[in-house]
């Protein structure tokens, strides 16, 4: 079973003007019984909307859940700059998956996530990766795989409370 909704959120410009952007969320329960991913697809065009891509998201998950990794694309670079998704990332097994790009001090910023995929490596300020998860993703990104109990109810996002942005 696939379940897939249209999110509204708010990602800015190249130049930090506000727009109005769309993410879907996909929880996918078809990989093997008891078993679930999430994924997130970025569905504005950048051309048309000059939106940098994903940069933050935060996912109230819902229903009969045993267990969540949390697994979106980061890194940390031997200069201790993060890549990816490290910044207020939640822990494994909890019910709100959530991270952010640093945006802020880390010079290093991965465009299109949710879009297009690639390397993690293949950025202008990666040396070299001391640390990473899923350095190689793919347009739909996974952002986590967990189990659920399959007596109990299905894995689901609680559509009232998601939060998505860019920049």
């Amino acid at each position: 079973m696939r379940i897939k909704l249209p999110i509204s959120a708010i990602a800015l410009t190249l130049l930090l003007n506000a727009t109005q952007a769309r993410c879907d969320y996909i929880v996918s329960l078809a990989i093997a019984p008891g078993t679930f991913d999430l994924f997130i697809e970025d569905n504005n065009q950048a051309s048309t909307l000059n939106t940098f891509g994903i940069a933050s998201y935060s996912i109230p998950l819902l229903g009969s859940i045993l267990s969540v990794d949390h697994k979106s694309p980061q890194g940390l670079t031997s200069s201790v700059q993060d890549v990816g998704f490290r910044l207020l990332r939640s822990p494994d097994n909890s019910l709100i998956v959530s991270a952010s790009q640093n945006t802020f001090t880390s010079p290093i910023r991965v465009p299109d996530f949710g879009r297009t995929g690639g390397n993690l490596s293949s950025f202008i300020g990666v040396d070299m990766l001391i640390f990473s998860e899923q350095p190689i993703y793919d347009a739909k990104l996974l952002i986590a795989s967990g189990t659920w109990n399959t007596l109990g109810v299905a894995p689901s996002v609680n559509v009232a409370s998601v939060d998505f942005g860019g920049n």
